[in-house]
């Protein structure tokens, strides 16, 4: 016992229960890196031929059971029709917590509606600790026009707490 093939990149920051990284389950669960996000969000994009911005929020959840709030907004270039969408954002990284989803991002959008409007964004930027952060995801909503987006994103953290701050925001649950 004591030996693993691979260290847990979160070493003893998930607690003493060494396990705890693969939900107490170390043989039947896999977990090769410890690290992900996940967002859902609303968003807003208007463009010409030439140019875009956009701007958006999101709830985000990590692997470590943190949630944050973050806002975003963007401008940079566009190939394609004039137009504007607005929607729902749903989407992953690689961030090793909510933290991570704050900066400076390089994010490619495509995306195309006459009434209802379906995109996929993919993104990518450093992280505090120098890591680059990789994400992705869906758009779905509403909106008018045809475009490939490259832009510059900068993401602020308006709130952040954990689950329990969620689930028992008065503190009187006795189990945490």
């Amino acid at each position: 016992m004591g030996r693993w093939l691979a260290k847990d990149p979160h070493k003893l920051n998930d607690g003493v229960n060494i396990y705890q990284y693969a939900t107490s389950e170390p043989v039947n669960v896999l977990d090769p890196t410890g690290f992900w996000t996940v967002s859902i969000g609303g968003y807003g994009a208007a463009g010409a031929p030439g140019i875009v911005g956009s701007g958006g929020f999101s709830f985000n959840l990590d692997g470590r059971g943190n949630i944050s709030v973050t806002g975003t907004l963007g401008g940079g270039g566009r190939a394609g029709t004039p137009g504007a969408s607005g929607g729902v954002h749903i989407g992953g990284t690689t961030g090793r917590d909510v933290g991570d989803l704050t900066g400076r991002y390089v994010q490619y959008s495509a995306g195309g509606a006459a009434g209802g409007h379906v995109g996929g964004t993919v993104y990518f930027g450093p992280n505090s600790a120098g890591d680059t952060v990789k994400g992705g995801g869906v758009d779905i909503g509403g909106g008018l026009g045809v475009g490939l987006d490259v832009q510059v994103t900068n993401t602020w953290e308006l709130w952040r707490g954990d689950i329990w701050d969620l689930l028992d925001p008065w503190g009187m649950l006795p189990c945490h």
